[in-house]
């Protein structure tokens, strides 16, 4: 039978079936189609989380509970030593993030594409470009999850203080405000199908309350109430600030950001730390606590709200937006793009996206050129230009108005090809459309999925493979892709070819067409493949002689 594998990401990241711990089950709205995907959480010590990965692991369960499997983004992992306890409610895939205690929105910008070596915590910046001695890949988040600015006031409340003056929003605001413009700019350039799902700042609660500074006198915080709208119970401390600049993100810079195109959404955390009667929860002595400390950071009652927020919010993005399947044919590396809506798709720009380096540009059959003006039309009637490419990225788009995807109607990518046959399946098809918004794509690949082993991708493991990975036999391969380095013999993807990867060659090969046929390819080498496979040979001498001077190590390589 031929197996299908759905969604955008093909990843691993299964979360533990476990209780809400008292949250009540959140009002979906509805049911998307079950879809892969990464999430980049991006912010300070609140994204970063405490005891069970903060808010990750709420954001796991609901979203895993709709049928979507998705990977966690970052350089970050749990903090505060809650390893241990994390890993009752996520597997430590799931405690990645890019979440930086005491960081400000300005600072969180500037390691995006660059390096500010602000402290250890940096990981040496480049958060979405990587490289730069990182270590790290480019990522291209479907989703990144932004909740800053409760640092930006705080730091700006402690100059005040020192300075013996009181806070001033006609000062504070324009602050804030220019940090998350160029925040938004910057993540909106480098990664334009990113859904950037920015949450407004939640309650800091009894926290800072020296009235000189923040000027929340019990008379002034009646008038802030007035002004805002809200429970004079919101204006304590520098909460009137937060109020003011939430304010302003849902009611002119979210909705203008909106409207020049920008793939942004508002999600509310706020609301999630207000009573029913509008006080803030932990301001009274009988209030149920969605703080875990003097009122910054949540516990994990609070982090399971916003979990629970944030995965409806992402959820009901799927619903409206997931139009189009992509079928990736697993024998032939063809592309196929398909309307599964039951309306046209107005096109402006299309994307595809592969971290492990899948895409064969050369293989391609683009909309540019093709099915364009240039082309037979079957898009647009005006001309499409390839704006990036590589086997990490293809992009293109309309030098005019969106073209059109009919109902049903497909569109062929690539005849055959443009998908590099590995066991890497995480190729990612986004489509920007006429009205700036995205749609994601549900990609399905089909046919008989590539074993580990098979190395040229033709569907079985042959003395072709064999030679393969004896022609880079000891190789150090961390330099390539990780689709360039599995051809080249690097079949546990660790960036080496070396004796472990001989073992796991041999082991598929002995799988699939037994122990003596291995011995007897092994024992009477191509001509041209001979010196290889002695080099090959010797290795493994060195590695057995090497492996019997450890019991132990023996032991854990046995498989």
């Amino acid at each position: 039978m031929l197996e299908e594998t759905r969604g955008w990401r093909k990843v691993s990241c299964q979360w533990l079936a476990i209780g809400m711990l008292g949250v009540a089950s959140f009002a979906w709205g509805g049911m998307a189609t079950a879809a892969e995907f990464s999430v980049l959480p991006l912010g300070d010590s609140i994204t970063a989380g405490n005891g069970f990965g903060g808010y990750r692991a709420q954001l796991g369960t609901d979203l895993t509970s709709q049928g979507h499997t998705f990977h966690l983004l970052g350089s970050q992992v749990m903090q505060d030593g809650g390893e241990t306890s994390a890993a009752l409610r996520a597997p430590y895939d799931g405690l990645h993030h890019e979440g930086h205690g005491g960081w400000r929105i300005d600072q969180l910008d500037a390691n995006l594409n660059g390096n500010t070596n602000a402290d250890a915590s940096t990981n040496g910046g480049y958060y979405i470009t990587g490289g730069n001695g990182t270590g790290r890949d480019p990522i291209y988040p479907n989703y990144a999850l932004v909740l800053a600015g409760i640092n930006d006031v705080n730091q700006y409340f402690g100059q005040k203080s020192d300075a013996g003056q009181q806070m001033d929003a006609d000062e504070l605001l324009p602050i804030l405000q220019g940090r998350v413009t160029s925040l938004v700019d910057n993540l909106s350039t480098l990664r334009p199908d990113t859904r950037i799902m920015l949450s407004n700042v939640i309650p800091y609660a009894n926290g800072l309350l020296n009235d000189q500074v923040t000027g929340a006198t019990t008379a002034q915080r009646q008038i802030w109430a007035a002004e805002d709208g809200v429970s004079a119970e919101q204006e304590h401390g520098v909460n009137h600030y937060v109020i003011l600049y939430n304010k302003w993100l849902a009611n002119e810079f979210v909705p203008a950001q909106q409207a020049a195109g920008v793939n942004i959404e508002l999600v509310d955390q706020y609301q999630n730390f207000l009573m029913p009667d509008g006080s803030v929860r932990g301001w009274g002595p009988d209030e149920p606590n969605g703080y875990a400390d003097y009122g910054l950071h949540p516990n994990q009652f609070g982090y399971d709200l916003m979990g629970a927020t944030w995965a409806a919010a992402i959820n009901q993005h799927l619903i409206a937006q997931t139009v189009c399947e992509a079928t990736i044919n697993r024998a032939d590396g063809s592309i196929t793009l398909t309307n599964t809506s039951d309306a046209p798709i107005a096109i402006q720009s299309l994307s595809l996206i592969s971290t492990a380096g899948a895409i064969s540009v050369a293989d391609l059959t683009p909309i540019t050129g093709n099915y364009d003006s240039n082309g037979n039309q079957q898009v647009d009637d005006q001309p499409w230009v390839i704006t990036e490419q590589s086997a990490t990225n293809f992009r293109e788009a309309s030098t005019g108005d969106a073209g059109s995807i009919a109902v049903g109607g497909s569109v062929q990518l690539s005849l055959a090809g443009g998908w590099t046959a590995t066991p890497y399946e995480e190729l990612q098809v986004n489509i920007q459309l006429g009205d700036g918004s995205s749609a994601y794509t549900n990609v399905v690949y089909t046919g008989t999925p590539i074993v580990v082993g098979d190395l040229d991708g033709n569907g079985t493991i042959d003395r072709t493979d064999y030679n393969l990975l004896t022609a880079s036999g000891e190789t150090d391969l961390s330099a390539l892709l990780k689709v360039q380095a599995y051809r080249q013999g690097d079949l546990n993807g660790d960036g080496s070819n070396d004796y472990e990867d001989f073992r796991l060659f041999k082991n598929a090969y002995i799988a699939e067409h037994g122990d003596a046929a291995f011995a007897a390819m092994v024992a009477v080498p191509e001509p041209t493949a001979m010196p290889l496979a002695l080099g090959m040979a010797l290795l493994l001498f060195g590695a057995i002689v090497k492996r019997q001077a450890s019991t132990s190590r023996l032991i854990c390589r046995v498989s």
